[in-house]
């Protein structure tokens, strides 16, 4: 028989991704008590896979000496059988201790690289790239204890909210036009929001005559508003959200359509089970894809930040609360219409977030996603 031997961790995918690689008969997951809850998330997920698996509870993952005992006990039991151990996982004591003893008496042991993605034989320095590049991103969140409870496929996605998107990229994108579009699609944000406009605040966003042409032409090819006078839109209250700025969570996504990512979807609801209560925490998060074996979550907004500069920086630190979701394998992309202030793209550097912003980014779009 063919055994696993891997030790639960925050980083669940990489337990998960050597499975398809090795095809074990059967995956042995170390478990220290501050792992119990992601090691059960990893063994009902190897569970899924068709694969049998068991625990081994650690007694003491803080002495050496115990751990190389408790390994060597287990081993007796499974002289006979073929081992491959993962020693990605669990703290560096662990890992130490599972490559002395199996290592020690010629079993073969490996560690999983993030970046590059790839497996690595530590016996003779073989590597095997592209691991985790097929994992669907339902069993990737689950592997972290994330249920998907609401998505949007690019697929469903209308070809009037495609078409809607495609307008405004194409209007952004003429020369020397950018500003001035901008600045339309604000006032329309305004139109289409959930609050209404004042009356004494209804001059500062009627369309001029040129505003006027751009937005009957979008009315009539799409038919999602109706321009009832140059101060005034009339729309659906479905789609009001996406009228609202949506639809550049729209062009995001169909701009990732084609490339290497995959499972692209929009406005994603993610939930996870805390102890507390039997409570779940929600998130929502605008765009998420799978690259190879990396998770991406994507952030998108078209407010106007001249006058909201706390706003940005408090959106950056949001999507940076999002960032622990996939653990370490995660990339964090904030999109804006506008440009970001100082301030926002000095946090969102620090805390490894890609920024995406203003007129050259929103113009070449689909380059700086890829990129």
């Amino acid at each position: 028989m063919t055994f696993l031997f891997c030790i639960a961790s925050a980083q669940t995918a990489a337990n998960i991704n050597s499975i398809s690689e090795i095809q074990p008969d059967k995956v042995v997951v170390a478990i220290t008590e501050s792992m119990t809850n992601n090691a059960k998330a990893l063994m009902s997920e190897i569970n899924n896979l068709g694969k049998k698996v068991e625990s081994l509870s650690i007694k003491n993952e803080h002495s050496l000496k115990a751990l190389n005992q408790q390994y060597e006990a287990w081993l007796e039991r499974h002289f006979d059988d073929e081992i491959i151990v993962n020693i990605t996982g669990g703290t560096k004591l662990m890992s130490i201790s599972a490559f002395t003893v199996f290592g020690g008496y010629g079993f073969r042991c490996f560690y999983q690289n993030i970046n590059p993605s790839q497996m690595v034989w530590l016996d003779d320095e073989s590597t095997v790239s592209g691991m985790g590049q097929k994992i669907p991103l339902e069993l990737y969140l689950r592997s972290y204890q994330f249920n998907v409870d609401k998505k949007i496929k690019l697929a469903d996605i209308s070809r009037e909210y495609k078409d809607y998107a495609d307008f405004w990229h194409e209007q952004l994108s003429r020369v020397g036009w950018f500003d001035d579009i901008a600045r339309l699609i604000s006032k329309l944000n305004a139109h289409t929001g959930e609050k209404k406009i004042k009356t004494d605040e209804l001059k500062h966003f009627r369309f001029n005559e040129k505003e006027q042409e751009v937005v009957q032409e979008l009315s009539q090819a799409t038919g999602l508003f109706k321009v009832v006078s140059p101060q005034e839109i009339s729309c659906e209250q479905k789609d009001r959200a996406f009228l609202n700025g949506g639809w550049l969570e729209v062009l995001v996504a169909d701009c990732l359509r084609g490339a290497d990512f995959r499972d692209i979807c929009q406005s994603v609801e993610i939930s996870k089970s805390t102890q507390r209560h039997n409570s779940q925490t929600r998130q929502e998060i605008d765009v998420m894809a799978m690259r190879q074996d990396k998770l991406y979550i994507i952030e998108c907004k078209t407010i106007n930040w001249e006058k909201k500069k706390s706003e940005a920086s408090a959106s950056i630190y949001k999507l940076s609360s999002l960032s622990h979701i996939g653990g370490l394998n995660t990339q964090a992309i904030f999109v804006s219409l506008y440009d970001l202030p100082v301030s926002a793209k000095t946090r969102a550097a620090e805390m490894g977030i890609r920024v995406i912003a203003g007129k050259d980014d929103i113009i070449n779009l689909k380059q700086k996603l890829l990129s």
